[in-house]
C-alpha cells in the first residue's frame, strides 16, 4: 500500500505543475477556476472509482475515488443557497447519498453510479435560486464513458478495436521518438482518453453551437496529450530507476512507473480540459419541452433494449451424468498426496480432478489414446501440456468430436517447446482460432491479485482477484481471433517472450519487462464455439492442480460445468449489431425530447438494473452441488492464518494431509450451508468474526447430521469463538501451557502443542484426547450423529505444528490422520 501511495503521489507532481500553470492562466484571463477545478476533480474521481488510472489495489481506487467524489460536492456547497424544506431537496440529497453508498458496486458500473450522484445534486441545488447546467453535462458525460465500460466488458469487439487502436497508437508515439513499444489500454491510458473526452464534448456543447468538427478537435486534443503521456512514459521510468535506489523487493521503480502511465495521461490530459472549458459554466439551463415526453420515454426503452440485448444471457446446466474423458498422456502427473511423502512436492497435479468431477455428478474415464472409439459418449476431452505428435488420425478425431457437439478443455503452459522443439498444443488447435504464444504471461506483483479483467460471461459472474480465485499464475498468452473470445485476462501483466535456444531453462526469457514486449491485457483463457461443440483454452495449468484446488474448485465447477453443457458463446456479432441499433434509436429519441433531469438520472438506472438482473439470472446456474467425500476449512470468518498457501502459520499442510486421507479438501470463502451439509469435515481455525444465530444453528444442525467440526482456538483468540464454544458447551481457560509434547491416551501416538490452553466443558460424555497434567487440551464429543473436536491451541493446524515445504512433524501428522479414521467411522 505505501508503495503505491508513493508512486501516486510522485507520479501526481506532474500534475501539481501543470494545474499549476493552468490555473495562473485562468486567472490571468478572468476563467473560473473553481468550474475548471471541478472538473478535474470530477474526472479522476471517476478514474480512480473506474480503476483506469494505473495499477492500485481495489481498495485504494476506491478511496480515493470517493473522497475526490465526495470534494466534488463541497466545492458547491457553500455557492448556491438551497431550501431545505423542498422536497426537491430531500431528493436529491436522498439520491447523492445513496450513489455514494453503492460506490462499492463493481468498478464496470461505477460511473452510473457517479452520474447518478451528480444528477442527485442537480436537484438538490433545484430547490434553490440557481441551476447548476455543468451538473447534468458532466452526468451525461459520465454515463456515456460508462456506457463504453459495459460495452467494452459484454463485447469483446469493443474490447477488440480498444486494444488494437491502443497498441497502434503506442507504437506510433514510441516509433516517432526511435522506440518500440506495445502498450494495451490498461496501460496507455486510452480509457482515460475516453473518460476526457466523454466529459468534454458534453460540457463544450452546452456551451457552444454544435459543430461536428469541434468533437474531430476535441478527440485530437486528447490524443496529444495522451501520446505526451506514453512518449515520456519510459523516459521518466529510466530517470526515476536511476536516482531512485532499487529496492531488494517489490515492484522495481521503472516497472512502478510503467504501471502508473494512465496517472501521466490524466495529468497532461488537463491541458486539452482547459482549452476546451475556458469559458465560465452555463448560465442559462435547456428548456424542457413536456410536449415531446413520449420521445424521452421511447428512448429510454431503446435504451434498456441496448443494454438488455447486448448483456442477457442464460445459461444452461447440463442434465443427468455427462462422461469426461481425461487424457492421461502428456508432460504432467497425476498423482494425489499420500502418506510418507511430505512437503511442497508432494501435492501431485492433476490426480484430484477426476475426484472433483465425480463430486459434480458427472462420469470420469481415463484414456490413453485419442480416436472415435475412446471418444464414444463422451461430453468433454481434457487435454493438458501434450509434448509429443498424437496420430495424424487423433487431430481429425478431436476436430470432429467438438464439431458434433463435444467439449474440449485444453491446458497448456509458458514457453512450451517440447519434442522435436514444437509447440504440439497448437497441433491439437490447427483448425481452431486460439493459439499458444512462445512467452511467458507474467506480471510485476505476482498471482495476478487485483488484475484479472473478466468479461462478462457465466464462467466469470461474481468472481474477484483479491484472492486468486481462477489460479493463473505464470503460463503462455493465448493469441486469439473471431469467433474465438476471450475468457480471462491479465490486465497489468505483459508476455515475455521465450528464448527458443536455452532449452536447459526451459526456454524461458528474462522474466522482466522489455520495451518492445506486449504490454498489459494479455489472453489467459479463451473459449470457441465450432459446429455444434465448444474449445475452452487455458495458458496455465496452475488453477487445475491439487493444491490451488482448494480455492479454485468454485471456478473448476463452473468450467467443466459449462463444458457438459448445452451452453454456449453468445453470437456476440449479432448482439452488438442489434443492441447498437436500439443504441442509436436511443440517442436520437433522447435528441428530441429536450432536456429532463429525470430522464437523465433513469438512464444510468435502467443500465445499472439490467446489467445487475442479467448477472443475477446467470449466478444461480453456474455451478453443481459437490457430492462426495469433502473436508472444509473455514475462511468466510478470516480464520488467523495468511492466504499465502506456505507461510509458517498458513494451512496448505492441513489441506495435503486431509488429501492424505481421502478427502478433497476446500477453503469455504463463504458460509454456504449447502456446501457445508454435503461435507464430513468443517475446520476452524481461531475465527476473527463472531458467527451468528443462524449460522451456530446451522453448525449445530450439521454436526447432528453427521458432520464433524473441528476448531483450534487458544483463549487470547477465543472471542469470536465464544458462541460455539458455549453451545456446544466448552470454554478455553486463561492458563498459558505452552510447548510441549503429550501422549494420546491408548495409543502409541502423541501430539505436539505450539501455543496450548487448557479446555473447560460441561458435560460429561467428552473424551479428553490430549492434554497436559490435569489440564485437556483436545476434547471430543459425540454431538448427534457427528462428532465436535476442540483443539485448545490456535495454531495446531498451522503448517509450522504440522507440515512446512521441507519439514513434516510427524507425531501430529499421524496424530490427525488417526483422528480423521475415528470420526469417520464413528
Amino acid at each position: 500500500m505505501m508503495t503505491e501511495l508513493s508512486s501516486f503521489l510522485l507520479t501526481t507532481r506532474t500534475l501539481g505543475h501543470i494545474l499549476h500553470c493552468v490555473t495562473q492562466a485562468s486567472a490571468d484571463n478572468a476563467v473560473s477556476t473553481t468550474y475548471l477545478w471541478r472538473i478535474v476533480l470530477l474526472i479522476f474521481a471517476t478514474a480512480f472509482l473506474s480503476e483506469i488510472a494505473g495499477f492500485l489495489t481495489h481498495q485504494l481506487n476506491l478511496a480515493l475515488g470517493a473522497l475526490l467524489l465526495i470534494w466534488v460536492s463541497i466545492t458547491y456547497l457553500p455557492l448556491r443557497k438551497i431550501n431545505i424544506r423542498s422536497h426537491q431537496f430531500w431528493l436529491g440529497l436522498a439520491i447523492g447519498v445513496a450513489a455514494i453508498i453503492s460506490l462499492r458496486i463493481q468498478p464496470t458500473l461505477r460511473p452510473m453510479v457517479v452520474s447518478a450522484h451528480l444528477l442527485g445534486l442537480y436537484v438538490l441545488f433545484l430547490s434553490g435560486d440557481k441551476v447548476v447546467p455543468e451538473l447534468k453535462s458532466m452526468a451525461i458525460g459520465v454515463f456515456s464513458f460508462g456506457l463504453v465500460l459495459v460495452f467494452e466488458k459484454h463485447s469483446p469487439f469493443v474490447w477488440s478495436i480498444i486494444q488494437s487502436f491502443s497498441y497502434g497508437f503506442s507504437r506510433f508515439v514510441a516509433g516517432t521518438a526511435g522506440r518500440q513499444l506495445s502498450m494495451s489500454a490498461s496501460f496507455s491510458g486510452i480509457y482515460v482518453t475516453i473518460l476526457f473526452v466523454s466529459v468534454s464534448v458534453f460540457l463544450f456543447f452546452s456551451k457552444v453551437a454544435r459543430r461536428p468538427i469541434s468533437i474531430l478537435l476535441i478527440v485530437v486534443g486528447f490524443l496529444i496529450a495522451n501520446g505526451m503521456a506514453i512518449a515520456v512514459s519510459h523516459p521518466l521510468a529510466h530517470a526515476l530507476h536511476v536516482l531512485i535506489p532499487l529496492s531488494k523487493e517489490g515492484v522495481s521503480v521503472y516497472n512502478r512507473v510503467l504501471l502508473s502511465t494512465p496517472l501521466l495521461a490524466l495529468s497532461f490530459g488537463v491541458i486539452p480540459l482547459y482549452v476546451f472549458n475556458r469559458t465560465n459554466q452555463p448560465e442559462r439551463e435547456p428548456v424542457s419541452r413536456r410536449s415531446r415526453l413520449a420521445f424521452g420515454q421511447a428512448g429510454l426503452l431503446f435504451l434498456v433494449a441496448s443494454v438488455f440485448v447486448l448483456v442477457f444471457q442464460v445459461p444452461r446446466t447440463p442434465a443427468g451424468s455427462p462422461t469426461i474423458a481425461f487424457y492421461s498422456e502428456g508432460y504432467f502427473n497425476w498423482l494425489r498426496p499420500r502418506q510418507g511423502e511430505y512437503g511442497s512436492q508432494s501435492g501431485g497435479m492433476f490426480g484430484n480432478l477426476p475426484v472433483l468431477v465425480e463430486a459434480l455428478g458427472f462420469k470420469s474415464v481415463m484414456i490413453d489414446s485419442i480416436d472415435e472409439s475412446t471418444l464414444s459418449g463422451v461430453r468433454v476431452l481434457f487435454m493438458a501440456n501434450t509434448d509429443q505428435r498424437l496420430p495424424t488420425h487423433s487431430y481429425e478425431d478431436i476436430r470432429r468430436f467438438v464439431e458434433r457437439g463435444g467439449s474440449l478443455l485444453m491446458l497448456g503452459d509458458h514457453t512450451f517447446f517440447k519434442d522435436e522443439k514444437k509447440n504440439w498444443l497448437n497441433a491439437v488447435l490447427k483448425p481452431f482460432k486460439i493459439r499458444f504464444n512462445f512467452d511467458s504471461a507474467d506480471y510485476f506483483i505476482g498471482g495476478w491479485l487485483h488484475s484479472y479483467f473478466y468479461p462478462a460471461g457465466p464462467l466469470t459472474v461474481g468472481l474477484n482477484d483479491e484472492q486468486n480465485d481462477v489460479g493463473s499464475v505464470v503460463g503462455a498468452s493465448l493469441r486469439v481471433s473471431y469467433p474465438a473470445v476471450p475468457v480471462l485476462m491479465g490486465r497489468y501483466g505483459f508476455s515475455d517472450e521465450g528464448d527458443p535456444r536455452d532449452d536447459e531453462g526451459g526456454y524461458l526469457g528474462n522474466l522482466e519487462y522489455d520495451p518492445g514486449e506486449r504490454l498489459g491485457d494479455v489472453v489467459l483463457a479463451a473459449a470457441q464455439n465450432y459446429g455444434k461443440g465448444k474449445i475452452l483454452i487455458f495458458g496455465d495449468t496452475s488453477g487445475f492442480v491439487n493444491p490451488l484446488m482448494v480455492d479454485t474448485y468454485p471456478f473448476m465447477n463452473r468450467v467443466f460445468s459449462w463444458l457438459a453443457s448445452d451452453s454456449r458463446n453468445p453470437a456476440h456479432g449479432l448482439r452488438l449489431t442489434v443492441s447498437l441499433i436500439f443504441l442509436a434509436a436511443f440517442v436520437f429519441f433522447s435528441s428530441l425530447s429536450g432536456s429532463s433531469w429525470s430522464r437523465s438520472l433513469a438512464m444510468p438506472i435502467v443500465v445499472l438494473l439490467v446489467v445487475l438482473f442479467s448477472q443475477a439470472a446467470i449466478a444461480g446456474k453456474v455451478e453443481r452441488p459437490i457430492r462426495g467425500s469433502y473436508a472444509l476449512v473455514d475462511d468466510s470468518h478470516y480464520g488467523r492464518y495468511p492466504v499465502e498457501f506456505w507461510k509458517p502459520n498458513g494451512v496448505m499442510g492441513l489441506h495435503l494431509n486431509l488429501m492424505r486421507g481421502g478427502y478433497l479438501s476446500f477453503s469455504m470463502r463463504r458460509f454456504d450451508t449447502s456446501l457445508l451439509n454435503n461435507s464430513r469435515f468443517l475446520v476452524l481455525i481461531a475465527p476473527s468474526t463472531p458467527f451468528s444465530s443462524s449460522e451456530v444453528k446451522a453448525l449445530d444442525r450439521y454436526v447432528k447430521d453427521g458432520g464433524n467440526l473441528l476448531l483450534t482456538v487458544g483463549y487470547e483468540e477465543k472471542g469470536a469463538s465464544l458462541s460455539i464454544l458455549r453451545h456446544f458447551g466448552f470454554d478455553i481457560e486463561n492458563i498459558p501451557l505452552g510447548v510441549f509434547y503429550t501422549n494420546v491416551p491408548g495409543t502409541d501416538l502423541s501430539a505436539f502443542f505450539h501455543e496450548a490452553w487448557p479446555i473447560s466443558y460441561d458435560s460429561e460424555d467428552v473424551e479428553v484426547l490430549a492434554g497436559r497434567g490435569e489440564y485437556p487440551t483436545i476434547v471430543m464429543r459425540d454431538y448427534g450423529r457427528g462428532s465436535i473436536v476442540i483443539f485448545g491451541d490456535s495454531s495446531f493446524f498451522y503448517n509450522i505444528n504440522l507440515e512446512t515445504e521441507d519439514h513434516p512433524l510427524i507425531a501430529n501428522i499421524q496424530f490427525l490422520e488417526w483422528l480423521l479414521g475415528v470420526l469417520d467411522t464413528s
